[in-house]
């Protein structure tokens, strides 16, 4: 069993031996005021790495997102009115059609759009992946405790 060390309740001696703190800690245990807390096995944390991959990719499409819209704000360029929604299709090949007067300019532009399409393509497969360990045996027998 584990329990946190800020659950155990306080001690007012001053006097501390490995006798006197287990015979305590025997005593709250069988009283009930110990908590436990639950340590997931090695294999349900490796999954859980996976949805911590998908919000790291989140996070870095959304700074991305920003950064390209930060520089068409530099350059004093908005979105045409006939393209209803940002980073849909059409506005996406409106971005890739854009011509820039220096090569510097449509390099770093070129590349904010290259990296944005790449974390979009990591993101479909960290997604995918999802609905696999949903249907794992591990998750379906842990919800069918949950249910009872």
């Amino acid at each position: 069993m584990i329990t946190p060390p800020t659950t155990i309740p306080k001690s007012t001696s001053k006097v501390k031996t490995d006798k006197r703190d287990c015979s305590k800690l025997a005593s709250y245990l069988a009283s009930g005021l110990l908590k436990v807390v639950y340590v997931p096995p090695q294999e349900v944390e490796a999954d859980r790495r996976i949805f911590r991959r998908r919000m790291d990719l989140v996070d870095q499409i959304r700074a991305t997102k920003n950064k390209i819209k930060s520089f068409l704000h530099l350059h004093n360029l908005e979105r045409p009115e006939e393209i209803s929604k940002n980073w849909s299709k059409s506005y996406l090949t409106w971005l890739t059609s854009l011509s820039w007067e220096y090569n510097s300019d449509a390099f770093v532009f070129h590349d904010l759009l290259k990296v944005y399409r790449r974390q979009r393509e990591d993101l479909a497969e960290v997604t995918q992946k999802l609905p696999e360990l949903s249907h794992s045996d591990r998750y379906r027998v842990h919800f069918q405790r949950l249910k009872k």
